[in-house]
Formats: structure tokens, sequence, C-alpha cells
């Protein structure tokens, strides 16, 4: 019973690495069914923990993510992002130009109607000359869609975490950081928060390389099979072998019934 214990909590071990990526669940299968063989006592079963000490070596080696916490950010910024300080709709104000008052001579009315004409068509018309080029601002249709659209990104991450999609995380995260670096202000304290989280986030490594954790178990089941093998070998009935007169004691016996 203890070696059928110790053959599903090594059963046990593998599923949660490969199927459901818990690293940390892994380690404790691996140390119970280690503990298990410790019950045993049997000096047969070396072999398989020493396995299990080298792979819970090679699983100990492997840096840890948090991905419960990671999880937790992505979902912070999801919630950020109508908080963010967008690009106003207006970049450069208006800065009124204080001018000092025309002092008109006595002139006809025609003069008079020109200049007033001039001026006013001076104000409503400006011409600037910038030497880098302005992004456009965002209209509330526009702002709306681009929040629509980071939230999904930001979603997308998630799921590329959890199913440990390397290109997928970079991309969406990749996206996201293209969006904030364009369309953000840069001089706001939220926008270099946001930014900070995001290049914490895409430094992780979301697929790290897991080690093979199935020599133990499958060194366990060939012990236990030839052990099964060895107690059904010693419990078979031993067939009764004939015995055989010997010429010498029969040859009396008949000598005897002629008689």
């Amino acid at each position: 019973w203890l070696l059928a214990e110790a053959e599903y909590l090594l059963r046990l071990a593998n599923q949660r690495l490969e199927l459901e990526r818990d690293w940390d669940g892994a380690v404790s299968m691996l140390t119970a069914a280690d503990n298990v063989l410790i019950e045993t006592r049997n000096p047969r079963l070396d072999k398989v923990r020493a396995q299990i000490a080298r792979e819970l070596m090679a699983l100990r080696a492997v840096p840890a993510v948090d991905r419960v916490g990671a999880i937790f950010r992505l979902q912070a910024l999801q919630e950020q992002v109508t908080s963010l300080p967008w690009m106003p709709e207006k970049l450069i104000p208006d800065v009124a130009v204080e001018e000092e008052p025309r002092v008109l001579e006595e002139q006809t009315w025609y003069w008079n109607a020109w200049f007033t004409v001039k001026d006013n068509v001076t104000r409503m018309v400006r011409i600037r000359e910038r030497d880098a080029p302005i992004a456009a601002p965002l209209t509330p249709d526009q702002q709306y869609y681009l929040q629509q659209n980071m939230h999904l990104m930001l979603e997308q991450a998630q799921v590329a975490l959890l199913r440990e999609q390397t290109e997928l995380y970079t991309h969406s995260l990749g996206r996201v950081q293209e969006w904030l670096d364009q369309y953000l202000v840069m001089e706001d304290e939220r926008t270099r928060a946001a930014r900070a989280a995001l290049a914490q986030l895409a430094a992780w490594d979301v697929s790290p390389e897991r080690p093979d954790v199935t020599k133990s178990l499958i060194l366990l089941q060939k012990l236990v099979e030839e052990q099964r093998r060895g107690s059904v070998n010693s419990a078979a009935p031993v067939k009764a072998q004939p015995k055989v007169q010997k010429k010498e004691e029969a040859a009396p016996a008949q000598a005897e019934g002629e008689a």
C-alpha cells in the first residue's frame, strides 16, 4: 500500500507540472512521495529516492514566477486606463497677444473700415512654425476605442501568462506600451507609474523550461512490477515428482508373488 501511495503522489506531481503549470504543487507532491518511501524502509527504493532528490533540485533551481501577483498588476492597470492623463483635444493653447490699440488718424470712412477688417482677419488666422511634429489630438470616440483596445490587450496578456505563451504575452504588453508612449502625457506621474509597471511585467519569463520529473515515476513502477513478479513466482505450487522404484526393490517383491 505504501508503494501504491508513493506511485499515486508521483503521478500527481507530473500532472501538476505538465497540465496545471503548478511548480509549488509539484514540489509538494514529490516531497510527500519521498516521505512515504521513507516509511517502507526498503533499501531497494533508494534509487527512486535519489532520483526524486534530483528532480526536486531541478524544480527549485528554476526561477519562480508569481503568476497571481502578475495577474493582479495587470488588472490594476486595466482599472487605471480611464484615469490616465490622455492627450487633450487641444494640445497648444492659444496665447492671447496683447497689441497696442491702433490709433487711427482722421481719415475717410473707407480707410477706417479697411483697418478694422484687417485686424479682425489677423486675429482669426495665425500661422505657427514648429520643428517637431505634433500628434493629432484624440476625439472622445477615439479615446474610448483606444481605452477598450488597451483593456482587451491587457486581458489577452493575462490569458497568455496563464498559458505560458511568451510571444503573445510580449506582443500584448508591447502594444499597450506603444499606446502609452503615443497618446499619454509623459510629464504626469501616473504615466510614469504605468510605464514602470509594464516594463517590470514585460521582463518576466512567463514560460520557463520545465524539468523532467517522470524518471522517478518510471523507476518506481519498474521496481513495483519486479516485486509483483517475484511474489507471484514464490507463491506458485511446486509439482510433485513421481517416485520410481528401483529394480533391486521390485525384484524381491515379484519373487514373493511367484512363490
